[in-house]
């Protein structure tokens, strides 16, 4: 019976175990929180080591093939930034570069090395190569968009910073720098100012390029701001004059304030005559990019008095024609965004605007090809005495652009105090051949532009640049500026201008495109 008694006892305790084990089992687990992942590490792009001796500047620019004479008149303008140090024969025999091989320039603080791109992306890339492999700290260049970009990946895992010469924002990044005069910016400054003066209803007209395209895109983007297209008419590159005068009877009916005019050379003679023609005085107040200032026949062209545009200098200076060297090369020759005149949309008022558009006009300017610039004449020998004689005369948009880079290499390299894009990219920028400008972190410039009005007496100021960007209280730093001596394609006063520096024929027919500036 005890054995009994036990038995049962030892079952019931047994039972109630097997309960409490269940209880146990049917409590909630408490719930256990996964342990945060940790934040992604972003590193920062690889910094060059800072050099000892003499700093090296790869010059990436198209020595050889279709646009070699541009190439060879920005090797020249930079190299002029050196001058005061070097013998001037040398310079001026290693600036010429129709060989395509182009002896290195040097001063105390500066060695120029100058690597021939080809005008193309490919050859870019393998020039890009040639420079990391000679050490260069800083790369000025490539001049077209497409090989901008091609070369970024390039010189970022090189660790090289890059001053690009391209006016396409689509290159920027990884520390390269579009240097470049973007079209956006410029036509955003010339309507706020018309915005201000109650002038918001904008026609756009011009040749059908990628700076065109860009343009027309940055106008619509202001409608926020009060901004109208009321019409835009990108007419094909090569639309002969008569068959835009229909055209432009049409648009200067529509109920506008102002003409907005993206183009230079003979583009915009013929837009601003047949305007002036089939409006009245004053109706509509043309407006113009830089692309103006570089277009040798503005300032005596009757048709655009009273027309304003955007400038780097608060006044331009008066230049004799037979002086100027690559503003006539290059008037309605090229751009750096490497838009040729190619296939033309025609029309495109009816186009739609937006986020959308403006991503697929940035792509289109970007991977456009090349175009094919009227290369000058160019003398390989040695500068003759009387070459040597010529005054020296005042840099381009596009030559100043190239200063600026050297001059920028200049100024860091005497002391070397903190890393080069650091310096590149202090907030208060810079002042130099090409105006007021600072470069952003993320590869984009900001400029501030003046605007000038074209009147008898020449162009007056009407609108200065800011005297310090926002967001500072210091002035741009000033960087040195020099003058370009004249080489042997350069005509005296009073001489016979050479074919490369003629007016274009008085049609609208353009074999090439508006170049940047």
């Amino acid at each position: 019976m005890p054995r009994l008694k036990q038995g049962r006892l030892g079952a019931v305790l047994a039972l109630m175990g097997a309960l409490g084990l269940g209880a146990c089992a049917q409590q909630p687990r408490p719930e256990v929180k996964p342990a945060p992942k940790p934040e992604p590490v972003v590193e920062a792009p690889k910094e060059a080591p800072v050099p000892k001796g003499p700093m090296t500047v790869a010059l990436l620019l198209p020595l050889t093939g279709e646009a070699g004479g541009v190439g060879a008149q920005l090797l020249h303008a930079a190299q002029a930034m050196l001058m005061e140090e070097t013998d001037l024969g040398s310079t001026v025999a290693s600036a010429a570069a129709s060989s395509g091989v182009s002896a290195a320039a040097s001063s105390a603080d500066i060695r120029l090395v100058p690597f021939d791109t080809r005008g193309r992306p490919e050859g870019a890339v393998a020039a890009a190569e040639a420079a990391v492999k000679a050490g260069a700290s800083l790369v000025v260049g490539p001049l077209f968009g497409a090989n901008a970009q091609a070369v970024r990946p390039v010189l970022a895992e090189a660790g090289i910073p890059a001053l690009s010469l391209t006016n396409t924002y689509a290159a920027a990044g990884d520390s390269l720098f579009v240097l470049g005069h973007a079209p956006e910016p410029q036509v955003e400054r010339i309507l706020t100012l018309a915005m201000e003066n109650h002038q918001g209803r904008v026609l756009v007209v011009g040749p059908d390029t990628a700076y065109g395209r860009l343009a027309l895109s940055a106008a619509r983007g202001m409608a926020a701001k009060g901004v109208t297209v009321v019409d835009a008419d990108l007419y094909p590159a090569s639309l002969n004059y008569n068959s835009l005068v229909g055209r432009v009877r049409g648009l200067a009916r529509k109920p506008a304030d102002v003409v907005l005019i993206p183009a230079s050379g003979i583009d915009l003679v013929g837009l601003s005559s047949l305007f002036q023609y089939f409006t009245q005085v004053g109706e509509k107040q043309l407006l113009g990019t830089i692309l103006w200032e570089n277009t040798r026949a503005v300032e005596r062209e009757i048709s655009l008095r009273g027309g304003r545009y955007v400038s780097t200098r608060l006044l331009r200076p008066k230049v004799d024609a037979a002086s100027l060297s690559l503003g006539g090369l290059l008037d309605g020759a090229m751009d750096p965004s490497g838009d040729p005149a190619g296939e033309s949309t025609g029309k495109v008022g009816e186009v739609g605007s937006g986020e959308a558009e403006a991503k697929k006009v940035l792509a289109e300017a970007l991977m456009a090809p090349d175009p094919i610039p009227a290369p000058p004449e160019f003398e390989a020998a040695e500068p003759k005495p009387e070459d040597l004689t010529l005054p020296p005369r005042e840099p381009d948009n596009m030559e100043a652009l190239v200063m600026d880079a050297v001059a920028l290499a200049q100024v860091w390299s005497k002391d070397r105090a903190m890393p080069l894009r650091d310096y590149l990219t202090g907030g208060q920028g810079f002042e130099g051949a090409s105006g007021r400008f600072r470069l952003l972190p993320d590869g984009t410039s900001e400029r501030s532009y003046s605007v000038l009005e074209l009147t008898r007496q020449g162009a007056v100021l009407v609108s200065a640049p800011v005297d310090h960007f926002p967001g500072t209280s210091a002035a741009p730093v000033s960087l040195p500026r020099h003058l370009i001596p004249q080489m042997g394609q350069q005509n005296a006063p009073g001489e016979e201008a050479s074919p490369a520096s003629k007016e274009a024929p008085s049609s609208m027919t353009t074999k090439e495109n508006d170049h940047p500036a």
